[in-house]
């Protein structure tokens, strides 16, 4: 199966994956079942993608259920905080994680070598908008 990575990035792309544990058992220690059902998934699809960074059937389930779950999780996290600043710090680490993956696209279809460090951006910029999102629900009135 071939890589989609140039030089062995994919141990870098498992490492952060793997981080997406972190605001899953925060959102399940905080009573959020689903949500942190999400992000579990979330966490086994990209990292068992990621172990490889093999162009398989891993990648494509991928890229089809990140966009979902950030999806609802954006829209979730909107519509349900009461909490400006938090919703606020967290729609900009959003926001930030998408022009993260977008550099990271743009760059890896230039070979750039360095594209992944805009897609281990991308990774950390979503795990603190999960984590804001749980916050922001959390004091919620």
């Amino acid at each position: 199966m071939k890589k989609i990575t140039f030089y062995g990035e994919e141990k870098y792309m498992y490492i952060t994956s793997n981080l997406f544990i972190i605001p899953t058992i925060y959102g399940y220690y905080n009573n959020y079942k689903i949500l942190s059902s999400l992000n579990f998934l979330s966490t086994l699809i990209t990292s068992k993608f990621w172990k490889t960074g093999n162009n398989d059937i891993y990648r494509k389930i991928d890229l089809i259920y990140q966009p979902i779950n950030a999806s609802i999780f954006f829209i979730y996290g909107n519509m349900n905080s009461n909490m400006n600043n938090i919703l606020i710090s967290g729609n900009l680490l959003f926001f930030n994680g998408l022009y993260y993956y977008r550099k990271s696209y743009l760059e890896y279809h230039k070979f750039n070598r360095f594209w992944y460090i805009n897609h281990l951006i991308f990774h950390l910029s979503m795990i603190g908008a999960n984590l804001l999102t749980y916050k922001s629900l959390s004091i919620s009135l």
